[in-house]
């Protein structure tokens, strides 16, 4: 019975990756990870719960997602002002954890690339 419990607190655990403290109002932190060919980049932040239940919801899965690309920008580009063309990344999960709001969000590696720079 201990090696099944062991095994379940290690599933639990955080992918191992880049921490981004993202910082601001929300207090956002990221893990970056890459896995499988893709980049994986989960976020935890404080949750908005100032309106109704469907508009906090919205609002809070719409600021974890560009957190996220945010954080996936720091980690690839290698700088906060960097520029990265990103399609096809998905949110795999996302909702209330406790007082706070986390959201994973998922990409293949080959749909991250930087722009062309301008001549």
């Amino acid at each position: 019975m201990p090696v099944a419990v062991c095994l379940l607190v290690l599933a639990a655990l955080p992918a191992v990756g880049t921490p981004v403290d993202l910082g601001g109002p929300r207090q956002a932190r990221a893990v970056v990870a890459e896995r499988d060919g893709r980049y994986v980049v989960t976020v935890r932040m404080r949750a908005v719960r100032a309106f109704d239940p469907a508009t906090n919801a919205r609002l809070n899965r719409e600021k974890a997602r560009g957190y996220a690309l945010r954080a996936l920008v720091r980690v690839v580009a290698g700088r906060a002002d960097g520029r990265l063309t990103v399609r096809r990344a998905e949110v795999v999960a996302a909702g209330p954890d406790g007082r706070q709001y986390a959201l994973t969000l998922s990409v293949a590696k080959d749909n991250v690339s930087a722009p062309e720079e301008d001549p």
